[in-house]
């Protein structure tokens, strides 16, 4: 579902749109996408599936950063359609990692970092914080359409 919501949100953004910052200190639709492309990362470690990560030094947080991310060097920013081309790209191999995972495999102890109760630090936890992270920013993402002047997001059609 996420997958899907994510191209719909961005959907007729253009490159100048998604670099706006409508208001301080709102984020711009491209460090959100971005943010979520450094999220989806996420997911590929708790399915075992290995992704590269371009433009992490862009997209992370102080509070949810790893040492390789804050290590990682310094990249040219992205277009808006380089963070969906790369996230189109690594969804499909994610998705398989995740439907591979026994039953039991979720409830193995991580020591995956989440600021909210009642996820607890298990690789389910984590999954089930990182899907409520994704939501809740291609929320914001559609939000700023809005503020863009956007039609909102299109579930159907």
């Amino acid at each position: 579902m996420h997958h899907v919501l994510f191209n719909k949100v961005i959907d007729d953004i253009s490159e100048d749109e998604s670099n706006k910052i409508i208001a301080q200190p709102m984020n711009s639709i491209k460090w959100l996408a971005g943010h979520l492309l450094w999220a989806q990362y996420n997911l590929a470690i708790t399915g075992g599936v290995e992704i590269y990560l371009p433009w992490r030094d862009h997209f992370y947080t102080n509070a949810g950063a790893t040492d390789a991310d804050r290590n990682a060097g310094t990249s040219e920013m992205p277009t808006l359609q380089m963070i969906r081309d790369k996230w189109n790209e690594d969804t499909p191999q994610i998705r398989a990692g995740l439907e591979a995972l026994p039953d039991e495999a979720l409830n193995a102890v991580t020591n995956a970092k989440h600021p909210i109760s009642p996820f607890d630090n298990t690789l389910g936890g984590k999954w089930a914080f990182t899907n409520h992270h994704q939501a809740y920013t291609i929320g914001q993402i559609g939000i700023l359409r809005r503020g863009l002047g956007k039609d909102g997001m299109k579930y159907f059609g």
